[in-house]
């Protein structure tokens, strides 16, 4: 449940004519769905507190709860690297990062080849898009499907073209994707086929260590 700030409660009961209450009380009336609400004083629907939710969705919602929705469809309009898109749905461009995985950076060893890959397979092309949250740079993490079904999450794995970021892939199907790295890693695919290419995590560390 959400946790409301008490200051907003007490102006919700104000402008609502409501008794003053605590959070704990005043958020059990404002999610309950099977009633209609009157002010105390006139009987009139409480079209303040109504508002008081609208508003409390809006200001004090996580950004997972406000965006959390099933998986929509788009186009792939621009591919900015390895494991990042941008996404047309409903007329909105939605800025979306693969989820569980991370490809080279820019001044990595095989960072193009990654983005050529996910530019031939995805781009002017229809996906699925199944989001689970949003990074601190407020994009869509996202397992993310051409029109057969593919998810380009794994195949940039199966291709040897992005590691399993084992900080964030924690769900079920990561141990599956690490079977696909280690198989790439024997076939001596892309990333694993010459000299050790350190992972983008570790790669970030050490320069910021050089400035």
């Amino acid at each position: 449940m959400l946790q409301i700030p008490s200051f907003f409660i007490l102006w919700c009961c104000h402008v609502s004519q409501l008794p003053a209450m605590n959070t704990e009380n005043m958020q059990s009336i404002l999610f309950q769905q099977d009633k209609v609400y009157t002010t105390s004083a006139t009987g009139r629907p409480g079209v303040a507190i109504v508002f008081c939710l609208v508003l409390v969705m809006a200001i004090f919602s996580p950004w997972e709860e406000v965006f959390a929705k099933p998986a929509f469809q788009g186009k792939v309009i621009k591919v900015i690297d390895g494991d990042s898109v941008i996404v047309l749905a409903k007329n909105k461009k939605i800025e979306v990062r693969f989820y569980g995985i991370d490809s080279p950076e820019y001044d990595q060893p095989y960072s193009k080849k990654a983005r050529r890959y996910v530019r031939r397979t995805l781009l002017g092309r229809k996906v699925t898009v199944a989001g689970i949250g949003h990074d601190r740079y407020s994009r869509l993490v996202a397992m993310v499907s051409d029109q057969n079904g593919t998810m380009i999450n794994r195949s940039l794995v199966a291709e040897g073209l992005a590691w399993v970021h084992p900080g964030f892939c924690r769900k079920k199907m990561c141990a599956d994707w690490k079977e696909l790295e280690e198989k790439a890693r024997s076939e001596k695919r892309n990333l694993w086929s010459g000299p050790v290419v350190i992972p983008p995590w570790k790669w970030k560390r050490t320069r910021k260590k050089r400035w």
